[in-house]
């Protein structure tokens, strides 16, 4: 934090990459330890806003004359602070990135070592081992997923404040509804499109959740970590944050229908997967995770269900949670929280 300080006084005059990376950092760092507070959380997300808006990071070609390395950049990090809006728009933030103003492409799925000023260079197919997927698959698909969330936030929102158009007429409910209809069906393309290593193996019971001396939940945290755990998770509860943001709108657009019941069947059976992955794979996620997993559990206070199942359902999310910042406060191993890099040589 003290760091993004530094950079963001320095630079303040001269936008640039590093002055929006760096308030990036100050703007998550702060929002998850709650140290300033609100207001300071909100003039953060404001000067990154207008930092992204300045060095047109929305549009293809924010520059004329970028190589291919500086493209990809610009476009990593207006997408990972689209992510991040999202995640706190969810828990009733202002949204500050609007789809309506242009948004780029998405970055390239391919990892660093392969990228180059002149473009992509992939090495050779090995056909007796093949090469593990980019870790960019995970971040594209989940910028995927929360232009799902954008969509579904605006449209909810724009309701709730009796705005007469955004796009579609909002005086007609089945156009949302059905709009409703063809984002669920996004949401499991997308899902289902993921390599096999970010894909992880959903429960198939149709009894109740697993209370509190549950073989799943005492199983969260026992397996060793994953490479693509992290992913697998951030994945799953973000599907989860669309799945729910839509069904949100659906109960305003047709407040007669009861979405109860799906909510609580789309809790049951992200719990139940994300119960099969690692606890620090989990909590490698940051504020991110803590936020929409925070989201889901003021969404199933929202039901009307029975007050015991209710209870235990959001019992066992809060269990996540509390153990998630548990693990993020504390580290795991001492030496994580120390310098790992060599020191510097002596001065001459």
């Amino acid at each position: 934090m003290k760091a993004s300080r530094t950079l963001q006084k320095r630079l303040h005059r001269r936008p640039s990459l590093n002055l929006l990376t760096s308030t990036l950092l100050d703007w998550v760092s702060v929002q998850a330890t709650g140290r300033y507070g609100k207001a300071v959380v909100e003039v953060l997300a404001g000067e990154a806003r207008r930092l992204l808006y300045s060095l047109k990071l929305h549009q293809a070609e924010p520059h004329e004359g970028l190589d291919f390395i500086e493209r990809e950049l610009c476009r990593r990090v207006f997408w990972n602070i689209y992510q991040t809006d999202k995640t706190f728009s969810l828990n009733g933030f202002p949204m500050l990135i609007h789809d309506l103003e242009g948004l780029p492409p998405l970055p390239v799925e391919i990892d660093d070592e392969n990228i180059f000023k002149e473009g992509v260079r992939l090495p050779p197919n090995t056909p007796n081992t093949p090469a593990p997927p980019s870790f960019l698959v995970g971040f594209v698909a989940n910028s995927r997923l929360f232009q799902i969330i954008s969509q579904s936030i605006v449209y909810r929102r724009s309701l709730q404040s009796q705005a007469s158009s955004i796009g579609i007429r909002l005086a007609d409910p089945q156009a949302i509804e059905r709009w409703v209809d063809a984002a669920f069906a996004r949401i499991t393309q997308i899902m289902d499109e993921l390599p096999s290593e970010l894909k992880v193996q959903e429960d198939e019971s149709d009894g109740d959740w697993t209370g509190s001396t549950g073989h799943r939940n005492e199983a969260i945290g026992d397996r060793p970590m994953s490479p693509f755990g992290t992913q697998q998770a951030n994945l799953l509860v973000t599907a989860l944050s669309a799945e729910f943001s839509l069904l949100d709108l659906k109960s305003i657009v047709s407040p007669e229908s009861s979405v109860e019941g799906e909510r609580h069947r789309l809790a049951k059976r992200a719990y139940e997967t994300l119960s099969s992955i690692p606890l620090e794979n989990i909590a490698s996620n940051g504020e991110s995770m803590r936020g929409k997993v925070f989201r889901t559990i003021l969404s199933l206070l929202n039901t009307k269900d029975d007050p015991g199942k209710l209870s235990e359902h959001v019992w066992e999310w809060w269990n996540i949670y509390s153990r998630v910042q548990f693990v993020q406060v504390i580290p795991d191993i001492p030496a994580s929280g120390t310098v790992t890099r060599p020191a510097s040589p002596a001065p001459l």
